[in-house]
């Protein structure tokens, strides 16, 4: 019988499972914002993620060790998000993904679920925000489902939704 998904802090030496779930420049953009570099390597992420030293780090990097996290069930890597808390009451989910060969299976409920369970145990949140290219439908459906909804329509490539917490 299989161990309940839980999450599991990121580490720079963990982040090599997350290159071969993004195979090319397109998807690394998609998944990570347009400085996301490519070819990617455990390396290369950690630092665009700002797990090394400060002095070594892409400027600009916006994430920090204790914001990365692995949803695991047994010894195997599900999924990957992090978050932010940009100000008072709000998370930020960014950098979500499901590893490829689990796609389609509802593991991107799990992994937000348990986001917003560490994020609300860590501050007082009144909602939740997250980015979705327009034309990811799979997302978009998933982000429906779980409550989010965008504020008003501005017709741009990427869409800000926001979830009430509270």
């Amino acid at each position: 019988m299989s161990d309940a998904p839980r999450l599991e802090p990121a580490s720079a030496a963990s982040l090599e499972r997350l290159v071969a779930w993004v195979p090319d420049a397109e998807a690394a953009v998609r998944w990570g914002g347009p400085a996301m570099p490519f070819p990617l390597s455990g390396h290369a992420l950690a630092a665009h993620l700002d797990f090394v030293a400060p002095q070594l780090a892409v400027p600009g990097a916006l994430a920090r060790p204790g914001n990365s996290w692995w949803l695991m069930q047994d010894d195997q890597a599900l999924g990957f998000g992090q978050l932010f808390f940009p100000e008072p009451g709000r998370v930020h989910l960014a950098r979500l993904i499901i590893t490829p060969q689990r796609r389609g299976e509802r593991w991107g409920e799990q992994l937000i679920a348990r986001l917003l369970q560490e994020a609300t145990r860590q501050h007082s949140l009144q909602r939740a925000t997250l980015r979705v290219y327009r034309d990811n439908l799979p997302a978009w459906r998933l982000y429906q489902r779980l409550g989010f909804a965008e504020p008003q329509c501005d017709g741009e490539v990427i869409a800000l939704l926001t979830c009430p917490l509270a």
